[in-house]
């Protein structure tokens, strides 16, 4: 239940904020939603199933200070099977200005 995994995760990091929809409003509203009640520098969009390598979150920051007109910061994503099986590997372009 990833509403039990998160609220016991939190407990530790007050810094994040946890929104939980009374019910399932799919996936474009509820990021609108939570992109609205955004208050910090950056926000990462996860899925319960996201992995992140180790320093990504770093090393993405670092991307996006260095080119201040940078809108968005993305990585390769692995796909990865219900066993761990690597798929396959998506590319993705690692900067995209706001304009």
């Amino acid at each position: 239940n990833s509403v039990d995994v998160i609220s016991e995760f939190i407990v530790d990091y007050p810094e994040i904020q946890f929104f939980k929809n009374n019910e399932n409003v799919g996936g474009l509203i509820n990021t609108n939603n939570y992109i609205r009640r955004m208050s910090g520098d950056f926000i990462i969009f996860l899925a319960a199933d996201d992995r992140l390598d180790y320093g990504y979150i770093e090393r993405a920051v670092e991307i996006i200070k260095k080119h201040p007109d940078c809108g968005v910061c993305s990585a390769p994503a692995w796909e990865i099977d219900e066993r761990n099986n690597v798929k396959g590997l998506y590319e993705s372009p690692i900067i995209s200005n706001k304009d």
